[in-house]
């Protein structure tokens, strides 16, 4: 009961608009984070200073709001990419048009941002992201089970 509470009441509020807001300080990632953890002793029931939250959180079998934050993320640049939402691709966002090494069937070109601002928003840090995912093209049902497993090795 605690659990589905965590889950249906305080992890969306913390996931609204994070594809798009996700923060890039681990100052920032931890606070986040810290929610889940006091959430995962409170459904637990474990107070303890000697017991660690990672296990409470694979024994729940939560993914970690990192991890669902970078899944938001690609899973929104796919639907864009692939014109699945109403948002178009900016024109500074091309694929790459010379033969590469990436493991992505269809890579972008890197930005190169002049300011940390545009440096750490939503486009110059997707295409980052999406460049190291193994795809090919896939329906999103798909896309979301193939790329699960390296979003948890990025992390």
């Amino acid at each position: 009961m605690k659990s589905r509470a965590y889950t249906t009441l305080v992890r969306p509020k913390l996931e609204y608009a994070s594809s798009t807001w996700n923060p890039h300080t681990k100052r920032n990632i931890n606070q986040i984070e810290m929610v889940q953890h006091r959430a995962a002793r409170f459904v637990l029931h474990d107070y303890s200073r000697f017991s660690h939250v990672s296990p409470m959180i694979k024994q729940l079998g939560w993914d970690t709001l990192e991890q669902r934050r970078l899944l938001s993320r690609l899973n929104l640049f796919y639907k864009i990419q692939q014109g699945l939402v109403g948002i178009s691709l900016p024109p500074e966002v091309c694929p790459l048009d010379r033969a590469s090494r990436l493991p992505n069937v269809s890579p972008h070109r890197h930005i190169q941002p002049n300011c940390d601002i545009y440096k750490f928003s939503f486009y110059p840090r997707s295409i980052v992201l999406w460049n190291q995912l193994p795809i090919r093209n896939l329906p999103l049902p798909n896309f979301k089970s193939t790329i699960m497993p390296t979003i948890k090795s990025m992390v």
